[in-house]
């Protein structure tokens, strides 16, 4: 049949025709262009047919059109088959489409038919029109699929609608039928469907005024949301068997708020091994009292029927169903559900008549209904009847829901179940709220087996009032009329003597209440009002009495420490100024200028840490202070050390000095004493060995403390070694000093004197951190200010001097120029030339001065001759040396002898 290009691919009947088809088989029957319809029927033309069947046939018509069997323009067309097998016929046409298409009022009965493995892409079995009757009698159906969800048997529309028969206006009737597998869940989501949102029902959905007639038919295993949703409609069931099904809302669904109604009459039927939600087979909720829908189930069987909730076979929660559900001689076996095994109606008086309703009360939870009661569980309370003090909360309210059997009704425990429609909702409300309030949560939600209220917060006048606890919503349950309790609240007289009366929560409204602190005051504080400890005649300071008071600076003393630090900082810069511009005189060159520099940097840095111990601690400034100090100290003292150091080897070594290697191991003697504390501080950051730690004073007042590792102990030592080398040296070279412009001793022993009462001071640890941060402070003043008086102050004191005095004689000429040789000669050397004496040269002035017979320029004989013999003998010591800028031992003793003998 390949190349078909219209309908009436076995038969095209039209005008009154009758026709009759006996023992007929036909296959491949294929037209992919055009409609495949094997039967087509029209004006009044009639069609019989016997023992027919049909193998592979596949259509690709237009909308509505039938694959098998079409009929069209014409009002009574009857069509009777007795025998009948289709098998795999399939519309291809992605249009709504169908197998069997029955026209207005026309007559079509089956008997004895098989329907297998047919279907299509939107395709039904058969569309019925209005005033229209199809009688189907031995129908079977068997893997019927189509991709999009649409009604097994139905009528032309434009939605879509997952049921298997839709009617409207008809008369239909399913008699001696079995229809199984039908709508499979994973079939129906194969394609997605546009109209979802159309209330679903899977067996019967109909519209109008119908006439529908099932009689020993068998339903088996079919999967949806609900069975039978009718319209003014007119149900028979007579001998059904429906099993092994899910429905979630049962297999009969009535429920007047949603539109649906009805007439059901069930007789004779069975139900068994079908699960839902809520009963299994009936699910009936809200029917008007004055309604004209009636269900009538006589005679049937209820057996091995399960539901998730509620009503294993039977859910009835209208409030006047009982006028419109009657079941006689009906037997119940070995249903289930957690609440109501057979039966779950929403009261005891509304449920169902049926009429062995003692025997299934008689079975503990086989009769069950919606919550109708709440009672108290805590009896201190069931006089209903509270007192408390404005600001009191109220007492844990617990209730507990029961229905008409005394049965104990509850909310769902897995929170991974939980839906939200599943949680009640229950809240707490007072009568009078201009003169009571409620404080904090108000609504709460049950769960498991009971219903905790909020412990509200009451604050109000003093008075008797009305608490309402009620339930807002009811989960899984329905409303229910005794759904709240009473209880008298009084709000007692506050008794100011133990408690505190005053406006807290409330700017109109008082709270009495006893002072509560969580946590309680400590260190014997005393608790005056909530959470606010009263700390007087403590030690202890904060919100609970459990801080230290923070030591305070004095003010003054640190601005006068900064504002003299500050001073100095600027007579250092000055005095390095003036050191760079003398830097070529002979007493500022005798004594190094580099090193000079490097002694008036270091104590800049040293002063710079006296500006931080005027402020408050961090880990970071605690570093800085340590290498600040250290780094001042190894500049000053690192300098001072090698100075004195090569002095003691001049005069105490029999051994020519190199200046050059000299001064590149002083440079790194400086350099390596300065390391040392860097690499020092370097190992704690990177090992984290440092902190803040907290002291308290005598009288327990807190401050920060800079702690260092037990390494700084390396520290102190070694500072210590270098200071004790420096004093032995220049104790050792205590006379030569005498002779010579540099006072290195003293500059050592105030450092020494000083650095082991500091490091005595600092170990104490009753001593507060003002006492510390001032001896350190003075401590570090007066050193620097030691070391730039006598080894910068004095120089340039002397220099002015020296220049005064060259104006006043010839002898002070002599005497200078002679000092600057001497200088210039000794410029890489900390010691001066053993020649003429400052008191010898000052002796030799005062006797040229006092000469008031003689001239400037025409001094005493004798004293003539002693200056030029004297002057003679220093330029006869400094030639001696001038070869070398540093002279041996021998020669600087054997001059001297020299000149002390002439």
């Amino acid at each position: 049949m390949e190349g078909m290009k219209g309908g009436g691919l076995i038969m095209n009947i039209e005008k009154y025709v009758s026709a009759k088809v006996e023992l007929y088989h036909a296959e491949n029957l294929i037209n992919h262009y055009s409609s495949g319809s094997a039967f087509i029927l029209s004006n009044y033309a009639s069609l019989t047919i016997r023992n027919l069947e049909i193998y592979n046939m596949v259509g690709n018509g237009p909308e509505n059109d039938g694959l098998f069997y079409h009929s069209h323009d014409s009002s009574f067309i009857t069509l009777n088959v007795n025998g009948l097998r289709l098998n795999n016929l399939r519309q291809e046409s992605k249009r709504d489409s169908t197998i069997i298409f029955i026209d207005y009022k026309n007559i079509a009965t089956f008997e004895n038919v098989e329907v297998i493995n047919c279907g299509g892409y939107q395709t039904s079995l058969i569309y019925q029109q209005g005033d229209s009757l199809v009688r189907l009698t031995n129908f079977q159906v068997d893997g019927y699929k189509s991709i999009l969800p649409k009604e097994l048997i139905g009528y032309v529309s434009d939605d879509i609608n997952d049921v298997l028969f839709r009617m409207r206006n008809t008369r239909f009737h399913l008699i001696n039928s079995e229809i199984k597998n039908i709508r499979a869940c994973d079939e129906c989501k194969k394609e997605p469907n546009p109209y979802d949102n159309v209330q679903k029902g899977v067996i019967l959905l109909v519209e109008g005024y119908n006439t529908i007639l099932f009689n020993n038919t068998t339903f088996d295993n079919l999967y949806g949301d609900i069975g039978v949703i009718m319209v003014y409609t007119k149900l028979d069931v007579y001998n059904n068997t429906i099993k092994n099904s899910y429905l979630k809302d049962g297999f009969f669904f009535m429920d007047e708020l949603r539109s649906t109604s009805g007439l059901y009459t069930i007789e004779d039927s069975t139900f068994e091994n079908n699960t839902s939600d809520c009963g299994s087979i009936f699910h009936l909720e809200y029917l008007e009292r004055y309604t004209g829908s009636t269900i009538i189930c006589n005679n049937s069987l209820f057996r091995n029927n399960t539901a998730k909730r509620f009503g294993g076979a039977v859910y009835s929660v209208g409030e006047f169903n009982n006028y419109h559900f009657t079941m006689t001689n009906n037997k119940f076996i070995n249903n289930h559900a957690l609440q109501g095994s057979s039966l779950y109606g929403y009261s005891r008086e509304s449920l169902p008549v049926v009429s062995n309703l003692r025997e299934l009360e008689s079975v503990k939870g086989n009769v069950a209904t919606n919550p109708t009661s709440m009672r108290l569980v805590n009896n201190t309370y069931n006089n209903h009847k509270i007192s408390l003090l404005s600001g009191d909360t109220l007492p844990d309210i617990i209730c507990e829901l029961y229905d008409d059997y005394n049965n104990l009704r509850t909310f769902e425990t897995d929170i991974n179940n939980a839906k939200y429609d599943d949680f009640a909702l229950i809240s707490v409300e007072i009568n009078d709220t201009y003169n009571t309030k409620l404080l904090g949560q108000v609504q709460n939600y049950c769960w498991s087996d009971n219903c905790i209220f909020p412990a509200a917060k009451v604050i109000g006048n003093p008075g008797v009032y009305s608490l309402k606890f009620f339930f807002e919503t009811y989960g899984p349950y329905l409303k229910f009329k005794k759904n709240y309790i009473d209880i008298q609240l009084e709000i007692q007289e506050c008794d100011t003597v133990d408690h505190i009366y005053q406006s807290v929560e409330s700017p109109i409204l008082k709270s009495c209440y006893k002072p509560k602190c969580v946590p309680a005051c400590n260190n014997s504080g005393k608790c005056i009002n909530n959470n606010v400890c009263n700390c007087n005649n403590t030690k202890f300071t904060g919100k609970y009495c459990n801080e230290h008071e923070q030591l305070k600076r004095n003010e003054i003393i640190d601005m006068l420490i900064d504002l003299v630090t500050s001073l100095l900082i600027f007579s250092t810069f000055l005095i390095i100024i003036i050191t760079i511009f003398l830097r070529d005189h002979p007493n500022i060159k005798g004594g190094g200028t580099d090193f000079l520099i490097i002694i008036l940097v270091g104590s800049i840095i040293s002063l710079t840490y006296v500006l931080y111990l005027t402020i408050e601690r961090t880990v970071l400034r605690c570093y800085q202070m340590y290498l600040l100090n250290n780094t001042g100290f190894s500049l000053v003292f690192g300098s001072i050390y090698v100075k004195s150091y090569r002095i003691y080897k001049i005069y105490f070594r029999h051994r020519t000095l190199r200046i050059r290697n000299n001064k590149y191991y002083m440079y790194m003697t400086i350099i390596l004493i300065t390391l040392y504390h860097w690499i020092l501080a370097l190992l704690w950051i990177v090992f984290d060995t440092f902190s803040l730690e907290s002291h308290l004073t005598t009288d327990y007042k807190e401050f920060q403390k800079c702690h260092y590792p037990p390494t700084k102990n390396l520290s102190t030592i070694f500072n210590f070694v270098v200071l004790m080398a420096g004093f032995i040296i220049s104790y050792n070279i205590r006379h030569v000093e005498k002779k010579y412009k540099e006072n290195l001793g003293i500059p050592v022993y105030t450092y020494t004197i000083f650095m082991i009462i500091i490091e005595f001071i600092n170990t104490q640890n009753d001593i507060n951190i003002k006492v510390l941060d001032l001896f350190n402070a003075l401590g570090t003043i007066i050193n620097t200010s030691v070391i730039l008086y006598y080894l910068f102050i004095k120089k340039f004191y002397d220099i002015y001097f020296s220049r005064l005095n060259n104006q006043g004689s010839r002898v002070i000429v002599f005497n200078s120029s002679l000092q600057k040789n001497q200088n210039y000669n000794n410029s890489s050397s900390p010691i001066d030339s053993p020649g003429l004496s400052r008191r010898r040269i000052n002796n030799i002035e005062k006797q040229s001065c006092n000469s008031s017979n003689s001239s400037v320029n025409s001094p005493p004989l004798g004293l003539l001759r002693i200056k030029l013999h004297d002057i003679n003998r220093s330029n006869e010591y400094i030639s001696s040396t001038s070869s070398s800028p540093y002279a041996s031992k021998n020669q600087l003793i054997n001059t001297r002898n020299n000149s002390i003998n002439s």
